[in-house]
């Protein structure tokens, strides 16, 4: 087939002109290797920094120095457009990924393999560091935030809830469902502050609040009269994102640090692991011992959960959240409990090998209800990520690694009201039956 001036000379029907000029395809521009001669049709690869059958991506031709991309016209031996029409490229590019990933006899075939399962193992390996340090860093404040006193806790705390609550009513309001999102958030805000200077008027916040919200609603003029969704939904993120976190301030206002071993044996330790910048263990409360050692014993069941899920998870958990398995969750448990039964001993529990086992493995299964709600918020409103959902997604910078503020804290969220009723109530009642006998 002959070309005129780039034009190809296609056949046509008897009578009309022989020679009739039609487009010129553009050949499809390939991801080349310089040193093995494999080409990458671009045409097979996919446009968002994603992996698909092993093929990496323009992005990812960047993070490998040798994997360098260009503008390539794979041509016959007659001269002829090998690849002239769109499903020709198609197969052509199949072929010659095929050639560059499936296995080989030439060695550069195999080198290309070799750096395409590189290239694959580089992003998920840079993003677990990025989580790792991005944890440490959050424990510091944490650990910072609980030890600087009652108000700097509350104020903190106050600020984590606004912004889960926001990223809850963005998801409420991504279904057509139109919450009293003003009202909610000073509801959970007066709340928190209630909890930090009277615990016990605290309880009376929520229905008081609740009320009120529901009168409004009823008398507020708008478009349409409320819905049932709409109600329920407002109660829904005061209740999940103010209610429930007012639980870690009455834990951290509990006092008394005497009658336990956390001063003694923390008095021990070299400055390394005890730095000169925390206070002294004599200057801790036992709200302050709690509160820290409950949200380390929340971490390290979904660090166990992750790492050990990596390792020897094969059993799906749930279709709610398809990466979570039985073994990680399993795992999870086992981690927490052995931090909580240190911190029962340390806290002078009765029978505190026993009562920190069910203290660990009660924050472990309730945290992973937590972990599954959120996941269930998020997938019914068709987010993958909770930070996409608050300010336009103009905070994910904030948690690198964690996504948003209810993919970070949402493991403790159901644990708040169980572990301080554990504390205040069961704990108590088991010294008395322990004394009686």
């Amino acid at each position: 087939m002959s070309t005129v001036h780039g034009w190809q000379a296609l056949p046509h029907l008897e009578g009309v002109r022989q020679h009739r000029r039609a487009p010129c395809r553009r050949p499809p521009r390939t991801a080349r290797r310089s040193d093995a001669g494999v080409s990458l049709p671009r045409t097979a690869l996919p446009t968002r920094g994603r992996f698909t059958a092993g093929v990496p991506t323009s992005a990812d031709c960047s993070a490998v120095p040798r994997l360098r991309c260009l503008d390539a016209t794979p041509a016959s031996s007659d001269g002829a457009d090998t690849a002239s029409t769109p499903a020709a490229a198609a197969g052509a590019g199949a072929q010659s990924v095929g050639s560059a990933v499936v296995a080989s006899e030439r060695p550069a075939d195999a080198r290309s393999a070799a750096l395409v399962a590189a290239v694959a193992t580089t992003r998920p390996a840079r993003d677990l560091a990025v989580r790792v340090v991005s944890g440490i860093v959050m424990g510091l404040v944490a650990t910072t935030w609980i030890l600087a006193g009652i108000w700097v806790f509350t104020a903190g705390l106050t600020v984590v809830a606004v912004l889960g609550q926001l990223e809850y009513y963005n998801m409420v309001r991504a279904k057509g469902i139109r919450p009293a999102q003003r009202a909610g958030i000073a509801a959970s805000i007066l709340a928190l502050w209630v909890a930090a200077a009277a615990p016990l008027a605290s309880e009376a916040v929520f229905p008081v609040s609740a009320t009120l919200i529901c009168t409004y609603m009823l008398l507020h003029r708008r478009e349409k009269f409320a819905t049932i969704a709409d109600i329920s939904t407002t109660f829904m993120g005061m209740f999940y994102a103010g209610y429930l976190p007012t639980f870690w301030v009455r834990m951290r206002a509990l006092g008394g640090i005497e009658q336990t071993r956390f001063p003694a044996v923390v008095s021990r330790l070299p400055d390394v692991l005890w730095p000169g910048w925390l206070p002294p263990p004599e200057g801790w409360t036992v709200g302050a011992a709690l509160t820290w050692w409950t949200w380390l014993s929340v971490a390290s069941s979904d660090i166990g959960a992750l790492f050990i899920g990596r390792a020897f998870g094969r059993r799906k958990l749930s279709d709610i959240s398809p990466k979570k398995t039985v073994e990680g969750a399993i795992g999870g448990f086992l981690c927490s409990a052995l931090v909580s039964i240190l911190g029962a001993f340390l806290m002078r529990w009765p029978l505190w090998w026993l009562t920190g086992t069910l203290y660990g493995i009660l924050i472990g299964v309730v945290g992973l209800l937590g972990d599954l709600t959120a996941s269930l918020f998020k997938r019914d409103a068709g987010f993958k990520d909770s930070p996409a959902t608050a300010f336009g997604g103009r905070f994910r910078w904030a948690l690198p690694g964690h996504g948003g503020i209810l993919d970070r804290t949402d493991s403790f969220v159901f644990t708040a009201p169980l572990v301080y009723y554990f504390v205040t109530m069961f704990l108590p009642a088991l010294r008395a039956f322990i004394l009686k006998r």
